[in-house]
């Protein structure tokens, strides 16, 4: 966001947008969920919706259109993750003790790409960031 131009402040909004969200976004997903009774048709929505405003990042150049984007993806991001997280909990029936090895997965894959990416954008820089 330096890269950009945000001074302190700015840059300051921005994460507080994107921690903000994840206090809204999980209860307004999880009662569309409940109403209907179509768990996985809002995570398909929530997600979907996160990765086409995920995309605004690659043209998002000021302030304003940062915080737009960061509001949005996070505000999808936030509401659909919980969701998924719940569905594949409950698709478990009894062996939920199996879980955690799902999710071991997921936190490995994780680390391998921030090790895997972070040594490219050390390398290259972050004008890739948003593409990736």
């Amino acid at each position: 966001m330096q890269g950009l131009g945000l001074n302190a402040l700015e840059i300051g909004q921005v994460m507080a947008a994107l921690i903000g969200t994840k206090i809204i976004a999980p209860y307004f997903w999880g009662w569309l969920a409940d109403h209907t009774g179509r768990m996985m048709l809002w995570v398909r929505v929530a997600m979907g919706l996160a990765t086409l405003t995920a995309a605004g990042l690659v043209w998002a150049e000021d302030f304003g259109s940062l915080l737009f984007v960061v509001l949005l993806f996070s505000f999808f991001w936030h509401g659909g993750l919980p969701l998924f997280e719940a569905y594949t909990f409950s698709q478990l029936g009894s062996k939920k003790a199996q879980y955690g090895k799902i999710r071991l997965w997921g936190s490995l894959g994780f680390i391998a790409a921030v090790l895997m990416l972070g040594g490219l954008f050390s390398q290259w820089g972050l004008s890739g960031f948003p593409w990736v």
